[in-house]
């Protein structure tokens, strides 16, 4: 049948989106305007009636309320508006106490504010992975609302619509998780009456999350729901029919979903709600396997049977549902037709089969705890706890939590956050707050203890939003297998939580045999790095990187590290000394990828050269962009994309990518001075302000903040608040380009007696061999208006591909040679973008 244009009108109607009626008219036979007029009739009793399906008693004769909405409601800080119907607005919403990012439902048309306090406690106690999770419901100013998690991915239909329709394999998968989330909404005494595609995410992070709770209504024993509520072609027969919403009816609705995933159509399709009433009395349905045949017979089994017309035949429980898929998952072999085996990875039994040979190699004593649903993939490791008496083994749990924060990283459907964002907090942190403030929902957490000559390593996988220890293990080794039992965690840890492995996971998680002396001295050098940079910890590092590729040259993270370290000294030397030092980082870094091609590490190394010092935009873009591919939560490579993607004025892409970073690591705020930056590159200085505050906020005094809003006071011309905090910042460090950037700021408010005192304390560092970069000397120059200077000074920097003259393009320091057409030859020439 040729799709119709009236059937997608119906569905935005009982979606409450917005129609346009002039287009939907437009075009129309006689037969089809009597059909649009039908569907005028409906939204305008839809639009009288719902009420957020019972949700929200309130007058439907009362006009909407327009009221402006304030920036905050409550403690959460409104950041924009994602959506608006009928039933209220929704918006993207900072929770301030928190520090982490909310959607908020607010009803202006509620005249029942209880109602929706009641309704959100009813929502809230729905607590499973894949349902939205309802944090709270409040009325303030007399305007009530919910707020919950706010999820970032996409909609399976629009990834049907980009990506084609999907393998039994997966849309089992897909439905396994629906079906559990189902029954935590059916046990909570709620019909949820709107499952389909639209209203399922599929997290960044691979988690399928059942959003639009909003729909869902009390079911007390005994009764149901009466109303038609839900999109048309979704709703069970019966439901279509008049009678009332039962968990039998999300039961077909979810098997539509799941008709429409592998195929792209609908069992039952019609151009108008008559015709699709009358099509279910007639059971003029498709059969699935007659749409597509290549799909497993078990698969179109168990969804020819949740959507049978009769309710009697249907399948009754989203558990029975589970059972029918779970079926498909242990008895299907994906096949060259089904498109999970061209890129959505193996499944189902060589997952377990992998995982209990992993378990009974391991000689480990596991501990058995509760189980645990395929899960929320977000997870953080605390700092192992050295319990074994002795600091100077410090170091040890100090590198085994780097290490296996890394391994569990190289796992795409996890969410990680690094070393750097646990390494202050205690070991022994495990609480909700602490898993909120990190924006995960698991914690992981582990203790070393020594008996005799062997380590005892504890380990737990705890949820603490519901108090549940998940999983637990004990591991005893020698001290030569210690370090390696990290990667054995995170296989038991994938393997607990259910998660899929792909080929290239699992060889990257694969038990290495590598040389004992080798693995501590790279454990050693690891700690070097994550103290405070400087000549001699470099060295230091350096040294003991070396040393274990000396003793296993198939360490590929050793290579991969000790470019890292290379690179960073050579952005800090003379000139003379900084291309051979690039050239070895960059040789180092294609070392480690051609013993592990996808090492995330390994890859952001390279980048690192290629944009850092070859100037080679588009080549470094490919490469951060697999190194995030390959470890999704490595934020360090999202956080220096962003920062080439504003470079070349891509300011969009630039700050949505810089925000990732920092939704995965909020506590460091490194990452979110560096979003303040993005937004400073595009002269949204109010946002660029917020973001360097927030930074403050999560650590006080940080002097990189302190100078990012001495250089946005600047560009808005506040030139007294610029030089305090510009002040502030050099209280921390008398940083050489902190202080030119104070001699500019001074010039450009008028102050010429206190430039001069700074540009002689400038000329004294520069006779000890300390001088700020050519990009500062050349904003010091514009500040003093001497143009012609200050171009010759870029020309130089440009060709000596100084680091900061990368944002040269897009920098407000620079814009009073925009109009100079020597300035737009140079940036044309360099390759970089210009601005907003």
């Amino acid at each position: 049948m040729k799709p119709d244009p009236l059937i997608d009108t119906a569905g935005r109607v009982a979606d409450f989106a917005g129609v346009d009626w002039d287009a939907a008219f437009a075009g129309l036979s006689a037969d089809d305007r009597a059909v649009a007029d039908q569907l005028v009739a409906v939204s305008q009793v839809a639009a009288a009636h719902r009420q957020l399906h019972d949700l929200l008693p309130g007058d439907p004769s009362s006009p909407a309320d327009d009221r402006p909405v304030a920036s905050r409601w409550g403690h959460l800080e409104l950041l924009e508006q994602v959506g608006r119907g009928s039933f209220g607005i929704v918006y993207r919403a900072l929770d301030t106490h928190l520090h982490r990012e909310v959607a908020l439902k607010l009803f202006p048309r509620s005249s029942q504010p209880a109602t929706v306090i009641e309704e959100g406690r009813r929502l809230a106690r729905v607590r499973h992975p894949n349902v939205v999770t309802v944090f709270g419901a409040d009325v303030h100013e007399g305007l009530p609302g919910i707020w919950m998690e706010f999820v970032r991915g996409k909609r399976l239909d629009l990834l049907v619509k980009e990506q084609g329709r999907f393998g039994a394999h997966e849309a089992a998968l897909i439905g396994r998780d629906l079906c559990r989330a189902l029954a935590a909404i059916h046990a909570a005494g709620l019909v949820h009456r709107d499952v389909k595609a639209q209203n399922v995410m599929r997290e960044a992070g691979g988690r399928i999350v059942l959003m639009d709770l909003g729909a869902s209504s009390v079911l007390l024993p005994g009764d149901a729901v009466a109303d038609q509520t839900g999109t048309p072609l979704y709703m069970a027969p019966e439901v279509l029919a008049g009678t009332p919403a039962t968990p039998e009816s999300d039961v077909y609705s979810l098997g539509v979903t799941l008709f429409y995933l592998a195929t792209g159509q609908f069992p039952i399709a019609a151009a108008s709600l008559a015709a699709l009433r009358q099509a279910h009395l007639d059971r003029s349905g498709r059969n699935l396997l007659d749409v597509r045949a290549d799909l497993a017979p078990e698969f179109v089994r168990a969804v020819s049977r949740a959507v049978e017309h009769d309710p009697a035949r249907r399948t009754r429980t989203a558990g029975e549902f589970e059972a029918d898929l779970s079926d498909v998952l242990s008895t299907s072999v994906a096949t060259a037709a089904d498109p999970v085996t061209t890129g959505r990875g193996w499944r189902g039994l060589v997952l377990w089969l992998a995982a209990a040979l992993a378990v009974v190699l391991s000689g480990a004593a596991i501990t058995r705890f509760t189980s645990v649903e395929p899960s929320d993939t977000s997870i953080a490791v605390l700092p192992i706890l050295n319990r074994t008496g002795n600091p100077d083994l410090d170091y040890l749990t100090t590198g085994m939590t780097e290490l296996l924060i890394s391994n569990l990283a190289r796992i795409r459907s996890l969410r990680v956050p690094s070393y750097d964002a646990v390494r202050n907090l205690s070991p022994t942190a495990e609480t909700d707050g602490q898993a909120s403030r990190l924006g995960v929902r698991l914690l992981l957490a582990g203790s070393l203890d020594q008996v005799n000559d062997a380590f005892r390593l504890n380990v737990r996988l705890s949820e603490p939003a519901t108090g549940k220890t998940i999983w637990g293990d004990e591991i005893i080794r020698d001290r030569a297998g210690i370090i390696s039992a990290q990667t054995e965690i995170s296989r038991l840890v994938a393997t607990r939580l259910m998660l899929d492995l792909s080929p290239g996971e699992r060889r990257a998680l694969a038990e290495r045999v590598l040389n004992p002396e080798a693995q501590d001295a790279y454990v050693r050098g690891l700690v070097e790095t994550t103290i405070a940079f400087d000549d001699r910890r470099a060295a230091l590092a350096a040294s003991l990187f070396k040393r274990a590729i000396e003793l296993e040259p198939t360490f590929a993270e050793a290579w991969a590290e000790l470019a890292l370290i290379e690179h960073r000294l050579a952005d800090l030397s003379a000139l003379p000394e900084r291309a051979p030092r690039i050239e070895h980082a960059r040789e180092l870094a294609r070392r480690s990828l051609s013993l592990d091609p996808e090492l995330p590490v390994g890859l952001t190394a390279l980048a690192t050269v290629q944009f850092y010092f070859d100037w080679d935009l588009p080549l470094a873009e490919e490469t951060y962009r697999q190194a995030i591919a390959s470890s999704p939560s490595y934020a360090l490579a999202r956080q220096r994309l962003a920062m080439l993607l504003a470079a070349q004025g891509r300011f969009a892409e630039s700050i949505a990518m810089g925000l990732e970073a920092r939704e995965r690591e909020p506590l460091i705020a490194n990452r979110t001075t560096s979003v303040a930056t993005l937004y400073y590159y595009a002269r949204d200085f109010a946002q660029a302000e917020s973001e360097m505050r927030r930074a403050l906020s999560l650590s006080p005094g940080y002097g990189v903040a302190h100078f990012g809003l001495g250089r946005i006071y600047s560009a808005r011309g506040l030139f007294d608040a610029a030089i305090a905090e510009i002040q502030q910042a050099l209280a921390q460090s008398r940083n050489v380009g902190w202080l030119s950037e104070l001699a500019r700021v001074y010039l450009s408010a008028g102050r010429q007696d206190d430039a001069g005192a700074v540009m002689q304390e400038l000329e004294t560092r520069r006779r000890a061999g300390e001088t700020p970069g050519p990009d500062s000397l050349a904003y010091l120059a514009v500040a003093e208006g001497r143009f012609d200077d200050a171009l010759a000074i870029l020309e130089e920097a440009v060709a000596q591909r100084s680091t900061n003259a990368l944002w040269l393009g897009v920098d407000p320091r620079v814009d009073p040679l925009r109009t100079d057409p020597r300035f737009g030859e140079l940036l044309r020439r360099a390759g970089l973008g210009a601005q907003p």
